[in-house]
């Protein structure tokens, strides 16, 4: 009746299509690359990326009666390849209907796989309607219902897959009311990329099927309108599965016999058949019949290693020597790689028995120059001596060495006092002192900011055994800074690995080891072919040296802090094995105890290290698995105090000092060591800085902490130089509390009592009625009081320093209003603890004018009165003098 016309067009939207296939070239309509937005005479490239646009193109319209592989059901019809990735499929059939293409095929099968696409494609397809076509889509691959829209009140075709012989379902198929009508989709032959064919399966070839079917309906009639044809297509189908219209079938399989009459106005052909004939199949090249199928006489694909040149071979040939072939070849081929030869089973090709002679070669050299590797380490550690530093080269190959400590040491040069950074590691570097001089190195990852800011520095061998490097500027001047850190790696750049042995340069020894080894195998087995020795010696090869070759690269050292950091972690973990967020301010609190037993175990890592060192080393590696502040990975508590200090003091300082403030102000009935504290460095989440700070003051962690109402006061922590009263944040929660001071008890805190400001220092506590404190601090005090100013103070983030300068303005009037209310407030304080003095008995040591302490009246004024000098000193050691003349 038909067989297609050269002027009905079937737009094929996939990967593009073989350009040059023999039985598609002829028929192809210029193409449009919807990625690029571009026309084929414009520069937009159709040929096919993936092979599928290639396949669907040959069910539809490959050429039929031409002496070439198969006939698609429109022979005669032309198609438009058109090149799109599933994002530009909307746009791409649009593009198809405006060139006026009848059938408009969407080769994408998961298009359809939720309701959102669905509606999407409903609209393009009623678009495409107007324009005077149709949209024929799969239903899917997935085997799922599909109640996306109705099959006879959309303008989209949906088509699933049956199997051709029993005309079931296919196991892929999805299936549902969207489904229109079903077509067969298991071991189609259709065409394929570079000139060849073979068989597909699934949904999006069955709607090539159906999209040839509706091309051949408009090429037998094309007064028909879109809805005239689809309605042709459907009614025409044979009903299976249940009777009439269902959710699995649709309207049943297209039958293009009984579509064309209707198209053309024939009397319709019957289903019904009393042939009881088996058909025997017509196997294409690359199967052969198989008789001994499950189902029957069928086709089944030729074994790799044989091959079926024609169609309808019954048996498949094997491949001669030297060549080979996958399963289903309709020929041999040989391999045309270099140094490739076929496998015993001539399914593919491998490397020939030379190249894997030298391969194992370089295998086995690798596995004894880590095994002397090793050995010369472990020789030089035990005995002192070097155990050859060319075959300690290999452990250097790309490895970065981790960086157990770092320190400051001062050493005597030519009567000069120097100071020079030295670099402990965590692991023997394998490095000797050389009279090159230093290394190229690179650090990184030290938490240190002016470190992992500055990463390339020079390196100098101090100590071999004791794995300490000196680091220098990149001019090989020492670095006198006393930058302090236990994380971070150092890396050798790559000419440094190969010259930093001395005489031997790193690969020599490897050399000699691989064409050793050679010779050896080319002696023993001088007319070994593929198949036994090589085969059993390479798996042992990879399995041996391989993996320890990459354990020699990659083992990651365990240095102390790292087992310390393990050992405490698994601890924390242990007690507290769900750390769950806590709300921002008092509730994040840390007991004493939890505190003091952190310091007792990484004692000797800190030291008297500070909070910089502490924090970025120790709290973040103890933090980093859940990410929350240390305070609710050990478990935190409603705070009772706040704590005001400077991360630049020693750790060891502040936490003797808290012990003196815990048992000074402990109350009756309670353990000193449950005193509960809101440090910053402790209580705030380093992983979110920026909502612990807040955009306004009063959304900072800080506010909500001496906010809450809870506490029984602040606790400002002091040294002898009393550095915290030069910090920004110091002063400014030293303000804060202050201010706090004025407002009602009974709002400040829970407490009975609001004890305020606390000054309290390793020695003890300052003020208040527990004063129990040294003079050095309070000397410190009043004179930072001299040169005390908020605008002067420092802060590590500049922005934090604007913002406190900013409040201080909009709450007390000006810095220098700020100036005047803290020093006033810490005089008072200083005075409270000279009132908590016993006066000193009278002595009659004897004591030179320099051992005393001479302040100016001003001086005495700052420092709270003169009435009890014991505030400032000791008199029984070193007295105070105020000079009577106020300009003396």
């Amino acid at each position: 009746i038909s067989t297609g016309s050269p002027n009905v067009t079937v737009a094929i939207i996939g990967s593009g299509v073989d350009l040059d296939h023999p039985d598609l070239k002829d028929n192809r309509k210029e193409g449009y690359n919807a990625q690029d937005g571009k026309w084929e005479t414009k520069g937009g490239n159709v040929s096919d990326i993936s092979g599928l646009g290639t396949e669907l193109a040959g069910l539809a319209a490959a050429i039929g009666n031409n002496g070439e592989g198969i006939s698609g059901v429109g022979w005669n019809l032309s198609h438009r390849p058109i090149r799109s990735r599933n994002a530009d499929a909307i746009r791409a059939a649009t593009r198809a209907a405006d060139a006026g293409d009848k059938v408009v095929l969407v080769g994408d099968a998961s298009a359809l796989q939720s309701q959102a696409s669905a509606a999407q494609w409903r609209d393009v397809a009623t678009y495409i309607k107007r324009k005077g076509g149709l949209l024929v889509m799969p239903a899917g691959d997935t085997h799922a219902k599909l109640d996306w829209g109705d099959r006879d009140k959309d303008d989209i075709i949906v088509v699933g897959a049956v199997r051709g012989e029993d005309g079931q379902l296919s196991d892929e198929s999805a299936y549902g009311r969207t489904v229109d009508v079903v077509a067969p989709g298991v071991t189609l032959f259709t065409t394929k990329l570079n000139g060849t064919y073979g068989s597909v399966s699934g949904t999006a070839y069955s709607a090539a099927l159906a999209a040839g079917l509706l091309g051949l309906i408009w090429s037998a009639n094309a007064n028909l309108t879109p809805d005239e044809a689809g309605g042709i297509l459907k009614e025409s189908c044979k009903d299976i599965g249940d009777k009439g219209v269902d959710d699995m079938f649709g309207h049943g399989m297209i039958h293009a016999l009984r579509a064309l009459q209707l198209a053309t106005n024939r009397p319709m052909s019957s289903f019904t058949t009393t042939s009881t004939t088996t058909m025997v199949p017509v196997c294409p090249a690359g199967q052969f019949l198989d008789a001994a199928s499950s189902i029957g006489r069928a086709c089944s694909d030729c074994m790799p290693g044989t091959y079926a040149a024609s169609m309808g071979s019954s048996g498949c040939a094997p491949c001669g020597e030297g060549s080979f072939s996958e399963a289903g070849a309709n020929e041999c081929a040989s391999c045309t790689r270099f140094l490739m030869t076929p496998n015993l089973a001539q399914s593919g090709c491998l490397v020939a028995a030379e190249v894997s002679l030298i391969v194992l070669c370089v295998l086995f050299s690798a596995l004894v120059y880590i095994f002397l590797s090793r050995i010369s380490v472990v020789f030089e550690a035990k005995s002192g001596r070097d155990g050859g530093s060319a075959l300690r080269s290999f452990k250097l190959i790309g490895r970065p060495f981790h960086i157990e400590d770092t320190r400051l040491q001062e050493v005597d040069e030519s009567g000069k006092l120097c100071r020079r950074l030295l670099v402990e590691l965590a692991e023997p570097h394998c490095l000797r002192a050389s009279a090159r001089g230093s290394y190229s190195v690179e650090i990184s990852g030290t938490g240190h900011r002016e470190m992992d800011k500055r990463r390339h520095f020079r390196g100098r061998v101090v100590n071999s055994r004791a794995q300490v490097l000196e680091l220098l500027d990149e001019s090989d001047r020492p670095i006198d800074q006393e930058w302090i850190t236990s994380s971070g790696t150092v890396r050798l750049s790559a000419a440094s690995m190969l010259v930093c042995h001395g005489r031997t340069p790193a690969l020599v020894p490897l050399a000699f080891l691989v064409f050793l080894l050679a010779g050896f195998f080319v002696i023993v087995y001088p007319q070994t072919s593929p198949g036994f020795w090589y085969h059993h010696l390479g798996a042992a090869a990879v399995v041996v040296a391989l993996p320890s070759a990459m354990c020699a690269l990659t083992r990651r050292p365990s240095g102390r802090l790292a087992l310390a950091l393990a050992a405490y972690s698994k601890r924390l973990w242990e007690s507290n094995p769900k750390p769950m967020p806590t709300a921002r301010g008092a509730d994040r609190a840390v007991k004493l105890c939890k505190i003091l037993d952190f310091l007792k175990f990484f004692y000797p890592f800190i030291q008297n290290r500070n909070m910089y060192y502490v924090e970025s080393n120790i709290l973040s590696r103890l933090t980093a698995r859940a990410r929350l502040s240390y305070a609710e990975v050990v478990g935190a508590s409603r705070a009772e105090w706040f704590v005001s200090h400077y991360w630049g003091m020693a750790v060891c300082e502040t936490c003797d000092a808290l012990e003196k403030h815990a048992k000074a102000f402990c109350q009756s009935g309670m353990n000193w060591r449950d005193t509960a504290y809101w440090i910053c460095t402790l209580s705030n989440n380093q992983y979110k800085l920026k909502e612990e700070v807040g955009e306004t003051w009063s959304e900072s962690s800080f506010y909500l902490a001496l906010r809450s109402g809870c506490l029984r006061g602040t606790c400002m922590v002091l040294d002898e130089r009393a550095l915290p009263l030069t910090r920004s944040w110091c002063l400014f929660e030293v303000l804060q509390t202050i201010l706090l001071m004025g407002q009602p008890s009974t709002w400040v805190s829970d407490f009975a009592t609001f004890e305020g400001l606390v000054l309290c220092s390793s020695s003890g506590v300052l003020n208040s009625d527990h004063a129990n404190a040294g003079d050095d601090v309070a000397l410190g005090i009043a004179q930072r009081l001299q040169t005390l100013s908020l605008q002067d103070a420092k802060a590590s983030v500049p922005a934090d320093k604007e913002m406190i300068d900013r409040l201080v303005v909009q709450e007390v009037g000006g810095l220098a209003q700020a100036d005047a209310k803290l020093a006033s407030s810490l005089s008072v304080a200083l005075n409270l603890e000279e009132e908590a003095t016993e006066e000193p008995a009278a002595t009659t040591t004897s004591m030179r004018p320099s051992d005393a302490v001479v302040l100016t009246h001003s001086q005495a004024r700052a420092c709270g009165g003169v009435a009890r000098p014991a505030a400032i000193a000791n008199p029984a050691t070193r007295p105070v003098i105020v000079a009577k003349d106020p300009d003396s």
